[in-house]
């Protein structure tokens, strides 16, 4: 008869516990970093129905422009170079003329996928997403929309009770105002 020992599995249970913290100390020496270039130099663009295109980003914007073109075979408006940032990713559908229009994203999966939330289409509990507003300051940035109409910028913003200069520029670069 072979007698159990319990002091056998805490042995194991050590070594595995050892192993797991040298992968966890140690796993920074194999990560590839993430080149620094690469956000400055291209912008990200999915065309609805048709993929995601990596763009470089030139010094002259229409440069960035005829490069899109070319994929895709369309004319692109300047209102669309103006949105091209380092980093940035701009979601574009195409129109029926077959134009490229910037996409009108619901907000929770503008959210999810980084894109900026459109504050102007946000129900209450999409506003809850943001960081900073609660179930309360949600429902009055819904009623001041609902009594003054749609947000135009960043100021407006400080007109609702809750809401200071400061959160407000802190949200700022998460919204659209369209």
């Amino acid at each position: 008869m072979n007698p159990v020992r319990p002091e056998a599995g805490k042995d194991k249970q050590l070594l595995v516990l050892l192993a797991l913290g040298v992968l966890i100390l140690g796993s920074h020496l194999y990560a590839q970093p993430f080149a620094r270039e690469t956000v400055k130099k291209y912008c990200w663009l999915q065309i609805a129905g048709t993929g995601l295109y990596r763009v470089p980003l030139s010094p002259e914007k229409q440069d960035s422009g005829r490069l899109l073109q070319s994929l895709r075979g369309r004319e692109v408006r300047p209102e669309i170079l103006a949105r091209l940032q380092p980093g940035r990713v701009i979601a574009l559908r195409l129109d029926k003329k077959g134009r490229l229009q910037p996409a009108r994203l619901s907000p929770r999966p503008a959210f999810l996928l980084g894109l900026p939330f459109p504050i102007n289409r946000a129900d209450v509990d999409e506003l809850t997403l943001l960081s900073g507003i609660g179930p309360h300051l949600a429902g009055r940035i819904a009623a001041f929309r609902h009594r003054h109409g749609p947000f135009r910028d960043e100021k407006m913003l400080t007109s609702v009770s809750g809401i200071g200069p400061r959160l407000a520029s802190r949200l700022a670069p998460l919204l659209s105002f369209d």
